[in-house]
This record gives C-alpha cells, sequence and structure tokens, in this order.
C-alpha cells in the first residue's frame, strides 16, 4: 500500500512539474534595474520584460507614482511589442526611478496575470535590491561654506526674455490707444467671435457612423475595427473627463476613472468589456464572433449617449436625436 502511494506522489510531482515547464516555455517575465546602487536623488531605469505565445494574454503590471514606498515614478514609456518569431513575442515597458530614502529597499516579486486559452493563472518576476546611499561629510573638514557665484558675460539668450515683455508691453499698450480713440470717434469695435467648439459626443458619435460604414469586421479587419473603435471612445474620453487616456493602457485608463469616480457601475462595465475585447484582438490576435462585434459597437454607442453633456437649452432635441441613434443601431445589429 505504501509503495502505491508513493508511486502516485510521485507521478503528480512529475506532472506538476511538466505542466509548470510548459508555462516557463511559453512566458518569461523579468524585473530588473540599471544598477543596484545610486546616490541618493539619483534617477535609474527599472524595465519590465514579457516573452510569451501570441496565442496567450499577459497583463502588464499597472504602477501609480511609486514601484515601492520609497521609489518613486519619475516617467514611463509606452509598452513596445516586438515579433521575435511567428510564434513569440516580447513586450517591453520602461520607468524611470529615484528614491530620496536612503539604505537598501526592496522589490518584492511583481505579478503577471496571463490567460491562456481557458487557464487563468499568474507567474511571479524575481524579487530586487536596491541600495541608496547619501553623502559622506568629512569629519576633519566638516561642512564648508557655498562657494561664490562665478561671474559670467551676460549672453543674447538671456536678453530674449526682457525684450520680448517690452514688446508685448508696447503691443498693449498701442491696443489701448487704438481703442480709446475709436470709442472716442464712436465708431465700432469689430470682434472676432470665435466658432464655438463642437461638443464631444457630437464628434463620436460621427466617426461611430463612420466606423459602421466602412463594415472592417465584416472584412475581417477585426484589428482595425476594434482599434478604431477603442480609439474614438478614448479621445471621447480626453474631451469628455479631462482623461489622457489616449497616452495610458486599458488598465490605467480604468483605474484612473474608477478613481475619479465619474461613471455608474453599467457605464464601467461597458467601457472595461470594449477596451478588453480589443486587447484580446490586438494581442492575442482573438477573432471575436459577430455578436461580440457588434456588442462592442452598442456598447460604445451607449457609453457615448449616456455619459454626454446636457444642457437645458439642448436637452429637448437630443433626447430625439438619442432616440433616432438608437433606433439606427438596433437597425444595424438586426
Amino acid at each position: 500500500m505504501n509503495q502505491i502511494l508513493k508511486t502516485y506522489s510521485l507521478l503528480l510531482i512529475l506532472i506538476i512539474s511538466a505542466f509548470n515547464s510548459v508555462n516557463a516555455q511559453e512566458i518569461k517575465v523579468n524585473a530588473k534595474l540599471d544598477t543596484n546602487l545610486i546616490l541618493i536623488g539619483d534617477q535609474l531605469k527599472f524595465r519590465i520584460e514579457v516573452e510569451q505565445d501570441r496565442d496567450i494574454y499577459v497583463e502588464l503590471p499597472v504602477f501609480n507614482d511609486t514601484i515601492t514606498n520609497s521609489i518613486e515614478i519619475v516617467e514611463r514609456s509606452e509598452t513596445d511589442t516586438t515579433f521575435l518569431t511567428d510564434k513569440i513575442i516580447r513586450l517591453e515597458q520602461e520607468y524611470t526611478v529615484t528614491s530620496f530614502d536612503s539604505g537598501f529597499h526592496v522589490i518584492p516579486s511583481i505579478p503577471f496575470p496571463f490567460v491562456n486559452q481557458s487557464i487563468k493563472d499568474t507567474i511571479l518576476s524575481r524579487p530586487l535590491l536596491l541600495q541608496v546611499y547619501t553623502f559622506q561629510i568629512d569629519s576633519v573638514t566638516g561642512i564648508t561654506d557655498i562657494k561664490p557665484p562665478i561671474n559670467t558675460p551676460i549672453t543674447f539668450k538671456e536678453i530674449i526674455p526682457y525684450i520680448s515683455y517690452s514688446l508685448a508691453g508696447i503691443i498693449i499698450l498701442l491696443l489701448i490707444i487704438w481703442l480709446i480713440i475709436r470709442l472716442r470717434r464712436n465708431k465700432p469695435i469689430t470682434v472676432i467671435r470665435q466658432k464655438p467648439k463642437e461638443p464631444a459626443h457630437k464628434i463620436a458619435l460621427r466617426e461611430l457612423d463612420l466606423l459602421q460604414e466602412k463594415k472592417l469586421w465584416q472584412q475581417s479587419k477585426f484589428k482595425d475595427y476594434h482599434s478604431t473603435l477603442t480609439d474614438i471612445i478614448r479621445r471621447y474620453i480626453e474631451d469628455r473627463f479631462d482623461i489622457n487616456a489616449m497616452e495610458q493602457t486599458s488598465n490605467e485608463v480604468l483605474d484612473a476613472i474608477k478613481h475619479a469616480n465619474i461613471l455608474s457601475a453599467e457605464n464601467y462595465e461597458k467601457l472595461s468589456q470594449m477596451l478588453s475585447i480589443a486587447d484580446f484582438v490586438k494581442f492575442a490576435k482573438l477573432k471575436p464572433l459577430p455578436d461580440e462585434n457588434e456588442r462592442s459597437m452598442k456598447h460604445a454607442y451607449d457609453f457615448v449617449l449616456s455619459t454626454k453633456v446636457k444642457t437645458d437649452l439642448t436637452s429637448t432635441k437630443t433626447e430625439k436625436d438619442d432616440k433616432t441613434v438608437n433606433k439606427d443601431i438596433e437597425k444595424t445589429t438586426d
């Protein structure tokens, strides 16, 4: 009996090891620093890399302002995708970071959730260590006075701001004199009226109509269809909510909206589904079903119509327009 249990245990260990080795071959994650030793306040590069099969969707980590409590983010790059082979791609993202706390700082293992067909799991990077050291004060001389500034000649570049301010003052003075003369002579003052900016929802609805007319997904151009659809919604979010959606990943956009608490749960869910399907199409080469393509378009229309700015003067007209648009969407999806 004991021999049988040992045999089954050994077989189970071998199966788990084989499964882990397959995952290791399909996905490789890495987090690394340019250096492990910096002077306090200096900047260095922190990079995350993922090598994966094209059929696997890996979610990159999202950092806000810090990597840890002691390591701050100064700048971040866009995600860079490189095709290593026909089946393997590499995702890279770089952060410029700094620290103002001396001592040893640990960057713990970073989780990378992934989806492989119906399997959902998480793979971890290895932890990192960063040492931040400060200035050493000479025990003999102590702290010395700051050296006086060096006398240098004034350059033309330094004079330019003063010239610019002087010219601006002269122009304003001449404009005031001109206005006084016109008013004394009872002559009209012509004011150029600036054309009001078109509302964000009108731009988005017009672009969605154009996208529908192109029938991209019906031609199997799924990536073009979903990329254009989400770009329209991202531009609408920028104009409507003043969120830098075009320069952020899907997770960063959703986190910013959730933090701002500007959407209902229903609209947040519709936006999340649109962005998620688009990411799977772009990065995992997913081919959505027809009803999924149509659902993304309907979610886009619903999202814009339910979050647009409404005014008292145009509320009656826009309600009629909304009903017309909804009828058109229903006819298209039918």
